[in-house]
């Protein structure tokens, strides 16, 4: 076999070998220890949780109450007006955020979920 081959090969390894291990990472099972786990201003487990939270568990009809139970204080806890969010990833530049997610849960009324949203964000201004 020419070695042109063997060079594709060992590349298409490689990166399946990338995708997989990103994938075992960012795809934890959710468990709430993980979840309110905090290093000085950051949530290290909950990228790797969010996932299974938002596709195996019920969000959408809790109501506030619930929703505290079982994912802790929101970042804006004491400040909800229509929704709560929750703080994923904030990634700094120099002094500043320069990126992050987090994860945004509507109510209705009735202080019920409605539904959730994951949103990502770059600020183009900080310096790096």
């Amino acid at each position: 076999m020419p070695t042109h081959h063997y060079k594709r090969i060992t590349a298409i390894v490689a990166l399946l070998l990338t995708v997989a291990c990103n994938s075992i990472v960012k795809n934890e099972k959710f468990d709430k220890s993980k979840w309110t786990a905090k290093d000085d201003w950051d949530y290290p487990e909950r990228d790797a949780v969010l996932n299974d939270l938002i596709s195996h568990h019920q969000l959408k009809g809790l109501t506030y109450q619930q929703l505290i139970d079982s994912l802790g204080e929101p970042a804006n806890y004491g400040n909800k007006d229509d929704s709560v969010y929750y703080d994923i990833i904030t990634n700094y530049g120099y002094l500043d955020p320069k990126s992050g997610k987090y994860l945004v849960l509507p109510f209705n009324k009735d202080s019920v979920v409605t539904g959730f949203k994951v949103v990502e964000w770059h600020n183009r201004h900080v310096n790096e």
